[in-house]
């Protein structure tokens, strides 16, 4: 088969990519009448034995962690996301329920005085930690229920323990136990971030409409614009 047989088998392909490729745009619908987009603007990032954690508490939860680590260590917690964050959070979370399950409250004046013996351990107050947590654009009475989820945790630790008696040691083993009994869904994806974004744009070759061959290293230290188009279409 000739190159002119080839064209001939192929022109009704291209004819229809180029209507598709410059024809008139689709009618758009009517924004009065079309649907609102679905997007959860704050979407449940995980799910403990049926009760959902949302993303807005875990971000709550970064910002209280960075805010008592520089409390504690004089320097940014840059090493921890949102993705570790919630890791290390889940045994906590099922941990508070069973201990609200167990009927284990902290009173407000058990909690404030926890929380200024915490901080007053790092050498530090509550005015500083409402310093910190001020860039995050929290306070510290909107994360004082994150305090009294340690403060319960740690009683219901201590009162399992206490309960067990001599025998029951490991704590580990333990621990390891009440998470393989819980029902645990993670639903949190981290965003995707191309792994070239911040890096310098990979060098091509390409050729230009006059025949020439063109690289963007000879570009280089120049600002470049890239506009992919077919050449039968408008601008």
């Amino acid at each position: 088969m000739d190159l002119k047989q080839k064209l001939r088998l192929c022109w009704p392909v291209l004819l229809l990519a180029l209507l598709l490729a410059c024809g008139p745009a689709a009618e758009q619908p009517d924004p009065a009448t079309a649907a609102p987009p679905q997007a959860e603007a704050n979407p449940p990032v995980a799910r403990i034995n049926g009760l959902e954690f949302s993303l807005a508490e875990l971000e709550r939860e970064l910002a209280f962690n960075r805010a008592t680590y520089k409390l504690t260590n004089q320097r940014e917690l840059v090493l921890q996301d949102l993705a570790g964050t919630l890791q290390g959070l889940v045994p906590s979370l099922v941990l508070n329920q069973q201990a609200l399950e167990a009927g284990v409250e902290v009173s407000e004046a058990e909690t404030s005085a926890r929380l200024e013996s915490y901080l007053a351990s790092r050498n530090s107050t509550v005015e500083d930690l409402e310093r910190e947590l001020k860039p995050y654009g929290y306070t510290v009475a909107g994360v004082r229920d994150i305090f009294a989820r340690m403060v319960r945790v740690e009683s219901y630790i201590d009162q399992v323990m206490a309960e067990a008696g001599p025998q029951q040691k490991d704590f580990s083993g333990w621990l390891d136990e009440v998470l393989d009994q819980a029902e645990i869904e993670i639903l949190y994806e981290p965003p995707r971030v191309s792994p070239l974004q911040g890096s310098a744009a990979p060098d091509f070759t390409a050729a230009t409409l006059a025949g020439d061959q063109a690289s963007l290293a000879q570009l280089r230290g120049r600002p470049i614009i890239l506009n992919f188009c077919a050449t039968w279409c408008g601008p």
